[in-house]
Formats: structure tokens, sequence, C-alpha cells
């Protein structure tokens, strides 16, 4: 990312928000919505890194640092709530930070944006795009289903909480405090290269010549997390609260918008449609996901609940070797998806 600028702005909720950004040389860049790439758990924009390589030069490109990940700073809601780490307010910083990045909007350039997110990125450019559709015109949910979804498949009923035991972190992470931090900041070497060893698929395991080893994007993803500086224990904690929100107010700010699988199973079981009557999602939505998620999930009927039916396109990306962070294990695959789906903006 050496084509890129550093910028970071500090938001009126208190959060300190570091991102990298490039302008477009094409002098229809300015008339065109600005790509927004936004990383997911635990990673940091340096997982666009190979990503943006392959992406014309057709948009202004920003990738942030989510809030209190990475060198973006933001402190726990004092009250206890978690509200500063909700997505809802994560959306206002990401937003506000974007629109005073300079020279990316002035006089002529149109102030829209494609939120393009991977993991909690998803999470949080999916709830942008319902706070702001009017500048969000474009969606890309990269290996998830939304947030009720989730919390709804871990149950007795689910496989005998099958579900549950897949996505025993979110439980893990959004345990009060401070113990899922103080557990973590023990042993973060440990934890954070199990976390990424995990959920990387085995062709890219076997292509690391090392049984210890790690690949350079997943050292790149867990390195604020494990340095030797006080600030990397704050990381911890912001995502911990990020995993809290996603427990409580991400969900009723989800269900309150019309997120609800309840409404999904009920429409499944009635008529046997789940597609959406009255869309949710009404901008062009791309939805890319695992091999390993589909297997535990109807994605596409999930999104299509959600979504207007000739602006969804969802595809399979990667094999049975292909984890969850495709991005970095599949690079080009992704490339071939999105870059034709990106064209539309153009």
């Amino acid at each position: 990312m050496n084509d890129f600028q550093e910028f970071t702005w500090d938001t009126h909720s208190g959060a300190s928000v570091y991102c990298r950004y490039r302008l477009s040389s094409s002098p229809e860049a300015s008339h065109r919505p600005t790509l927004l790439l936004i990383h997911g758990y635990p990673q940091n924009h340096l997982m666009w890194k190979e990503f943006i390589k392959g992406l014309p030069d057709d948009f202004h490109v920003v990738a942030p640092d989510l809030p209190g990940y990475g060198q973006s700073v933001k402190k726990p809601s004092p009250d206890g709530s978690h509200r500063s780490h909700s997505k809802k307010e994560w959306s206002q910083d990401i937003l506000e930070t974007v629109q005073h990045i300079p020279s990316l909007y002035d006089g002529n350039s149109s102030p829209k944006i494609i939120a393009f997110g991977h993991d909690r990125g998803a999470r949080l450019a999916y709830r942008m795009a319902l706070e702001a559709p009017n500048i969000v015109v474009g969606l890309a949910v990269l290996d998830i289903v939304p947030t009720p979804f989730m919390w709804s498949r871990m149950s007795l009923s689910e496989s005998r909480h099958d579900e549950t035991k897949k996505s025993h972190h979110w439980i893990f992470l959004a345990s009060p405090a401070p113990l899922p931090e103080t557990l973590i900041s023990a042993q973060p070497d440990f934890y954070y290269t199990f976390t990424m060893k995990s959920w990387t698929g085995s062709s890219a395991l076997a292509a690391i010549d090392k049984a210890n080893a790690i690949a350079e994007w997943q050292k790149d993803s867990i390195t604020p997390f494990v340095t030797k500086d006080p600030a990397a224990y704050e990381r911890i904690v912001a995502a911990c609260e990020d995993y809290r929100a996603g427990s409580t107010i991400d969900i009723e700010d989800d269900l309150a918008s019309g997120v609800d699988p309840a409404t999904f199973e009920r429409n499944k079981q009635d008529s046997g449609v789940t597609e959406a009557r009255i869309p949710v999602f009404s901008m062009p939505v791309l939805v890319l996901s695992s091999m390993h998620l589909r297997r535990r999930f109807p994605v596409d009927e999930i999104w299509g609940s959600l979504c207007a039916r000739d602006g969804l396109r969802c595809a399979q990306v990667g094999d049975e070797g292909t984890g969850h962070f495709f991005v970095n294990e599949a690079t080009e695959e992704t490339l071939l998806v999105s870059v034709p789906w990106l064209a539309q903006f153009k």
C-alpha cells in the first residue's frame, strides 16, 4: 500500500479513526462512489493490501482500521452499555472520517460510498447501509450472515448446539469484562495464532513451510494485538467490546430494521418463499461466502430474504481447502467476482 496516504480523524463520539486512502487517477472518479474496504476480526486495514493490487484504478479507495482496532482508538462506553462499539455508532465514526479525508470530496465529488466489508467489517457495512442508504449505494458482505441469524442458530434445536461450538468465540469475547481480555492478554501470541490458523483453510496452511510459522498476512493481522505495547491491551478490550455490542445493541438495532430470523423462518414455513417482499436493502448487494459458511447456513436464502432480487449477487469463493479469510487465501478468485460487480458503479 505504498501508493496510499495516511489520515486520522478524531470523531464527535471520541474515536480516533486511522485509515489509508488512494485517490484514483481517473478524472471520472470524482463522480463515482468511494470504495470503502472494511476489515474484520482479528485483522486490520492491511488485510486488503494484496486485494487492492488487483483493483482497477476506477475508484477512490479508503481502508480504515475499525474503531479500537489497529491504529484506530476508541474507549469502551463509560456506562457499560457497549454502545460506543455498536455498529450504529461505528457507522457514524467511519462516515465522518471518510467525509473529512483531504481531496476525497470537493465541489465536484459524489458523497457516495460502496461499503465492502469482511467479517465484523461486513456487519458494519450492512449497518452503515441501513443508517445511511442515501450515501451507501452499494454493499458487499463477505463470509457472514446477519448478526441475529448467528445468535438464533446457537441453540439446542440446531443439531444440539453444533453452531454454538463452531461460534464459541462469539460467546467468549462477549463475556463480562475483564474476563476475556485478561485471559487473552496473558498469552496473546497463542490466542491469536490459534484463531488465525483455526479459521484459515487447509490449502493456505499447507503453503506455510514450518508447522509453527504463520503467513505474512496472518502476521499483519495479529501484530497490533501481540506487540509489547500498552495499546495492545486496549485493542483486545475494543475487540471484546465489539462482540459485546454484537450480543446486545447490534441485535436490537437489526431487529428494529427488519433483519429478523423469525420472519425468515415464518415465511419459509408459511409459503416456502423467503424472497424479500419489501427489501431491507434496496441497493445492489454482493454476497461472497466460503464453502464452510454455506454448509452451516442457507446464505443465499437469508440474504435473498433481505435484498431486492434484481440487485443481489451471491457467490462462493474457494473450495474445501479455503477458509474464512478468502480475501487473503484466494485473492485472485475474490477479485474475479468483485471487479465485475464493481463495474456497475463506474
